[in-house]
């Protein structure tokens, strides 16, 4: 938002404040209901019955609309639970992620391990000279389920990551939200991609 924005903005509170009546912002300043009003319309409308009346009432308690309320509270277990699910989740994921991959690690050493005793005992027991086609092929075939290991831990890592990206972008959303409703009960529009003026 442009400097000359954030300068215009308590005006068009002003402007719409103003146009009230004395009652109806003694009603809301005493309601005093801050999910309907923001800080900055709660500071115009004081300075507007300062000059008004002289002296302000007290406040009742900062209040919100006791249905608003319950939804809210409907709407935040809902995801509360939503939100748990996909943590537990993403977490499992990297958890089998790790086993998948240390799997593949002691699959591949066990074969190794194999590969060079039946070697060892080959030339032993004279079966026949050693030769790399007799160690080369067992060991590309110990490297595929290192590879399919490695495959699995990557794509379960990704799974994981994404969910709490997803998360972010949720909480993101959800608090963008929150503030543009807020603004919006005020009643001051801007226009998107105003330029100042020089």
């Amino acid at each position: 938002m442009s400097e000359n924005q954030n300068e215009q903005w308590p005006e068009h509170i002003r402007i719409r404040m103003e146009q009230k009546t004395t009652e109806e912002l003694l009603d809301i300043w005493k309601k005093n209901d801050r999910g309907e009003w923001t800080d900055a319309a709660f500071e115009v409308i004081r300075e507007i019955l300062a000059a008004r009346i002289g002296s302000l009432p007290a406040q009742g308690e900062d209040i919100v609309d006791s249905e608003e309320k319950a939804d809210e509270a409907v709407e935040d277990d809902d995801t509360d639970h939503v939100y748990e699910d996909l943590v537990r989740v993403s977490s499992l994921a990297r958890g089998f992620s790790w086993i998948c991959l240390g799997l593949a690690v002691l699959v591949l050493v066990a074969d190794i391990v194999l590969l060079l005793a039946s070697v060892t005992v080959a030339n032993q027991m004279g079966w026949g000279r050693f030769s790399l086609d007799r160690v080369l092929i067992p060991l590309m075939s110990s490297l595929l389920p290192l590879l399919f290991g490695g495959f699995l831990f990557v794509v379960l890592r990704a799974i994981a990551e994404g969910i709490y990206v997803l998360l972010d972008i949720e909480d993101s959303t959800r608090r963008t939200t929150a503030i543009l409703e807020k603004y919006l009960k005020v009643g001051a529009f801007f226009v998107v991609g105003e330029q100042d003026e020089e």
